[in-house]
């Protein structure tokens, strides 16, 4: 998933391919996008109704057929928001930023029905005559908020040439609360060989497309506080219009070697566009006094407090989460007047871990992270 939102940030303008192949992309199409809405379905192929994804060889004119992929049960629909900085709520921190984009995302059952999930990121980026570069984004999702300041990433030089291979690096390190302590938590080098390998003509529900296609072989090297290092390398196709639209992708299983594999961990099509957005709300718009503070004591065992202040009176959930995003307590669930509150969760019948505690009233969220030592 991570390796799709990138590409899916990453809506370059591929103006023409002369009889050369020469693709263009100029900080025009960046920035003239803004104001443009788009959204993608995202997810596993169902191997019984669709039993593989043909991405095709490399060359040209070629013709890719996506109008007949099934999806299992749960799919990801993920709208994207081209934002000038100034309609997002974190622009300060991105003083250089010019071009923003606002991603929202849902997992959903085929009924549409049942929410599984939701987040939605902002990532900033400064686009000059010569480059699109990632300044870094903020992330909000059912774990509470990140923000993420990116360093030595580059995307798209201005033009290519069919056949032509460039890499791109990214190196996000994130920075968290733990213990009471601000520190680093995660630290994440994604390096990308990205070739212009095929174009020709992609079918979608939606249309025909002319396109091209990028084959990124990636490799991501996470390293966590509490799990260590890990490095997983996957191979994914892209697919790109000629007017900047990210019209398809898919992503090999992890570690796969065979460029032309045929059971994907998961694939991606363009669902929709139009041409306008609004901006997003700002943060700080939350109402003040609206807090959760830190439990106490943390880490403990068995039991600890946890304290929270509501501005008005409101219907308010507590709710506690494992690691997993499993709920495994609700402490509150009722309405409250304005004011300060404190209770306390017993984690007698717990194991060890990381724990998540998320206080919701209305539109409003805040989740913190505590740890049960035993």
């Amino acid at each position: 998933m991570k390796t799709f939102l990138t590409t899916l940030f990453i809506t370059a303008a591929l103006t023409s391919l002369s009889p050369a192949q020469t693709i263009t992309v100029t900080s025009d199409n960046y920035l003239n996008s803004i104001g443009t809405t788009i959204t993608h379905i995202s997810g596993e192929v169902d191997t019984v109704q669709t039993p593989t994804v043909d991405a095709g060889s490399p060359g040209e004119n070629k013709t890719w057929d996506f109008r007949n992929i099934v999806f299992s049960d749960t799919t990801f629909l993920l709208t994207q928001q081209n934002l000038a900085p100034q309609q997002t709520a974190y622009a300060d921190s991105f003083p250089d930023a010019n071009y923003t984009s606002h991603i929202t995302g849902k997992a959903i059952t085929p009924s549409d029905t049942i929410e599984v999930l939701t987040f939605n990121s902002t990532s900033y980026y400064k686009v000059t005559p010569s480059s699109a570069i990632l300044l870094g984004q903020h992330l909000n999702t059912f774990f509470g908020d990140t923000l993420e300041h990116a360093h030595d990433t580059t995307f798209l030089p201005i033009s290519h040439t069919f056949g032509e291979t460039w890499t791109t690096i990214e190196k996000d390190t994130v920075w968290g609360s733990l213990f009471g302590s601000t520190m680093i938590t995660s630290i994440t080098n994604d390096s990308t060989v990205n070739t212009i390998d095929a174009y020709g003509t992609i079918k979608l529900p939606l249309g025909d497309f002319e396109c091209v296609r990028v084959k990124n072989n990636v490799t991501s090297t996470d390293y966590e506080i509490f799990s260590g290092t890990q490095t997983v390398t996957n191979i994914e196709y892209s697919w790109k219009s000629k007017e900047g639209l990210l019209l398809a992708s898919v992503t090999s299983q992890d570690n796969e070697t065979n460029p032309d594999f045929t059971n994907p961990s998961s694939f991606s099509r363009l669902e929709s566009i139009n041409g306008s957005t609004v901006a997003i709300k700002d943060k700080k718009n939350q109402p003040h006094g609206f807090k959760l503070t830190q439990n106490y004591p943390n880490p403990f065992n068995p039991t600890t407090k946890i304290s929270f202040t509501i501005p008005k009176q409101s219907h308010v959930v507590l709710t506690v989460y494992n690691s997993l995003g499993q709920k495994i307590a609700t402490l509150v669930n009722g309405v409250k007047q304005s004011g300060s509150y404190e209770v306390t969760f017993d984690a007698s019948n717990l194991s060890s871990g990381i724990y998540l505690y998320r206080l919701k009233t209305g539109q409003n969220i805040l989740t913190r992270k505590m740890l049960l030592l035993k």
